[in-house]
């Protein structure tokens, strides 16, 4: 198994490149370990903590607009239903004009929560 030269020269990867070290190729010890984590560590970490915001916002967005939808969906089927019970209840106006409000306040309630 042999070695791949590369190095990196401000953005650009350069293959082929002189190697620094005359070791085989193999596991990597735990100073070389060390020297890369302390180089690369801070960079590493703040790309992940990119992505994990990028993830966040997506799911955030994702829910917020299903939540939307959802709450559309839920008023058109509770006002069908009270168009629905106001039909059932026609010979006693009292009840239509005492379930609209009743409705209401609990459609009310649960959207507040």
């Amino acid at each position: 198994m042999t070695k791949q030269n590369t190095a990196v020269e401000g953005d650009t990867l350069i293959a082929d490149a002189p190697d620094e070290s005359n070791a085989p190729a193999g596991p990597a010890s735990r100073e070389e370990l060390l020297r890369f984590v302390d180089r690369y560590g801070d960079l590493i970490d703040d790309r992940i903590a990119e992505i994990v915001d990028e993830a966040v916002d997506v799911a955030i967005a994702t829910r917020a607009a299903r939540r939307r939808r959802l709450s559309w969906l839920r008023l058109c089927m509770v006002v069908a239903a009270l168009c629905g019970v106001s039909v059932l209840l026609r010979e006693a106006p009292y009840a239509v004009a005492a379930t609209w409000p009743a409705v209401a306040a609990i459609c009310a309630r649960g959207s507040g929560s």
